[in-house]
């Protein structure tokens, strides 16, 4: 059985397959093991693939690299001997693994297509100019990529207007204001600024934008 076998196993196969090794079933467990070092071969060669290709960021990539860093303090999917051969560990390692991986976007051709395809939508919407620099563009998706973004978005809603105002920080003041506008999101999120008071910290007058100006005067 190869690692795909086991992900097209059910969770309640996989669970049974868990379970009868933890029991202490010799070959359940050197199953067990097996498909857990291919799972992880496959895993730490499509995160390593995706970096080199400048693609390490999005939701897919971002829930197993954070998965990594705060459960195992690497970016990478750690051995069983490094686990302790903890079959449970293992277990819930695996099934993380295993969402990663069935994801298409964890291949660099498609998360090259989901990206390019990102990118000429924001230039649909007006947001990214056609004549931006393609590495502009990607450093811009990383960003959006973080977790205060995307909070924020779902904390506060119209999408299209957050980014759009995000850009027009990052176009006027470069790079240098990412680690201001994660901040200020930051204090958003966590109920200790308002949103106008978040994007005032990071130099963004939302009267600038029209559905915000439309939305303040109908408060």
């Amino acid at each position: 059985m190869e690692w795909s076998d086991y992900a097209e196993m059910s969770r309640k196969e996989r669970t049974q397959l868990y379970r009868r090794a933890k029991q202490g079933s010799i070959i359940a467990r050197r199953q067990f093991y097996t498909l857990s070092a291919e799972l992880k071969k496959e895993a730490n060669k499509r995160l390593y693939r995706l970096e080199k290709a400048n693609l390490d960021y999005g939701k897919n990539y971002n829930f197993i690299s954070y998965f990594l860093q705060t459960q195992h303090d690497s970016n990478r999917v750690p051995t069983a001997k490094k686990l302790n051969y903890d079959l449970g560990e293992m277990f819930t390692l695996n099934e993380v693994i295993l969402k990663f991986l069935n994801n298409k976007s964890s291949l660099v051709k498609n998360a090259r297509s989901s990206e390019l395809h990102r990118i000429k939508t924001l230039q649909e919407h007006k947001i990214l100019p056609e004549s931006f620099d393609r590495k502009k563009d990607v450093n811009f998706l990383k960003f959006l990529g973080n977790e205060e973004v995307s909070g924020t978005i779902d904390e506060y809603g119209t999408s299209d207007v957050i980014v759009e105002m995000i850009f027009g920080a990052y176009q006027k003041n470069g790079a240098e204001i990412f680690p201001i506008l994660k901040r200020a999101l930051n204090e958003f999120l966590a109920n200790r600024k308002t949103f106008d008071e978040a994007m005032e910290e990071a130099g963004i007058n939302i009267e600038d934008y029209e559905y915000m100006r439309s939305r303040n005067n109908n408060l």
